[in-house]
């Protein structure tokens, strides 16, 4: 019986190094790297030539590993579950995002793949704490001052 492969959606994450998305889909066993090109994309050009070098990069970067980055448009919505039939996997992951409409675009997911009965998982790639993690009397420093002085700063601060 062959190993189940995981599905990672690379976004504006597009790196190897550091990447736990990435890291806990290699543990599982197959990965099939995906980016998908949103239609609604429109940044200047020097965001475009960016982030195209940076794809042309992640690309060399996996392909150096056996790895082909499979390039699609459209919304992970609708492009996901075709993708996730074609190829058999059974699991989906990616890093998290915090704006929000990417948190409702990842819970939409969540939910969709729970119904086709495929694991959808998100991790914490962008951000050094995760925000609810870092809370005074339950809601988020307004202020960077009174974080100043914790323990997860003294190293960076």
């Amino acid at each position: 019986m062959s190993q189940p492969t995981t599905i990672v959606l690379f976004r504006n994450d597009l790196r190897l190094a550091d990447h736990p998305a990435l890291w806990y889909a290699a543990q599982r066993g197959p990965v099939l790297p995906v980016y998908l090109r949103h239609a609604a994309d429109s940044y200047g050009s020097a965001w475009r030539w960016w982030h195209g070098e940076s794809l042309l990069k992640l690309q060399a970067a996996l392909a150096q590993r056996g790895l082909p980055l499979l390039l699609r448009s459209g919304t992970a919505k609708a492009v996901l579950p075709e993708i996730v039939r074609a190829s058999g996997a059974d699991a989906v992951y990616w890093n998290r995002r915090y704006d929000r409409d990417g948190i409702a675009e990842d819970q939409e997911l969540k939910s969709l793949f729970k119904e086709l009965g495929v694991e959808a998982r998100s991790f914490p790639g962008n951000l050094l704490v995760e925000p609810w993690e870092h809370l005074r009397e339950g809601q988020p420093y307004r202020v960077f001052t009174p974080s100043y002085g914790q323990d997860w700063c003294m190293s960076i601060c």
